[in-house]
């Protein structure tokens, strides 16, 4: 039986983007999200990470056509307003990996991206409580908290719009290269943030 009869496009990609996304979730800054003892100055490293590698991906989805919320711009105001109220400065962060940008992108690997982008606010709803008992403040989880009681309409929204737009076994190779660009090019951020100078890194003392 045909692959494509037997999973939808969003199984598909998690099945082969397993291995990067357990590699992201046991980084040092992910693993820290879930810290009782996580302290505002790593978790502003951890949004400053995110913030750069989203307006790096940004981009490669305006060739979609996407729905308002998934538009990369509410996530970026809402990391940097995060940032902000942290009063943090993202240029303590200036690094830029050498696979900072996409290249070649076409709609199947933009969606890929995008798979990987929006699968993020699943994870949101376990992480948002969390970081907000931990720091015990309730106003730097706007990017945590950005789709709310939507998230799981959203999610589906999301599902469905991958369904119509891989509906070839060539689109879903092409958008699981756009996923694993996605998950590595986040991991090397993150890899870079931890080796950067200690007054950079946002450790946790």
């Amino acid at each position: 039986m045909d692959i494509l009869e037997q999973i939808t496009a969003q199984e598909w990609l998690k099945h082969e983007t397993a291995s990067l996304h357990r590699s992201l979730d046991t980084m040092p800054q992910m693993r820290r999200l879930m810290r009782p003892d996580l302290c505002e100055q790593s978790y502003a490293c951890t949004l400053s990470v995110l913030l750069n590698w989203t307006l790096s991906v940004g981009p490669a989805l305006s060739s979609l056509k996407l729905p308002n919320y998934a538009d990369p711009q509410h996530k970026i105001n809402a990391l940097s307003e995060d940032l902000k109220h942290l009063n943090h400065s993202t240029q303590n962060f200036p690094f830029k990996p050498h696979n900072s940008t996409p290249t070649g992108t076409d709609e199947a690997f933009a969606l890929g991206l995008h798979y990987v982008l929006e699968g993020s606010s699943m994870g949101a709803l376990i992480l948002s409580p969390r970081i907000e008992a931990s720091l015990k403040r309730t106003d730097v989880t706007r990017f945590y908290r950005l789709y709310g009681d939507q998230t799981h309409r959203y999610w589906q929204s999301t599902q469905t719009r991958l369904d119509e737009g891989l509906g070839s076994d060539v689109a879903r190779q092409r958008a699981g290269e756009g996923a694993r660009w996605a998950f590595t090019s986040l991991i090397d951020r993150f890899e870079a943030a931890e080796t950067a100078p200690s007054s950079a890194k946002g450790v946790d003392k």
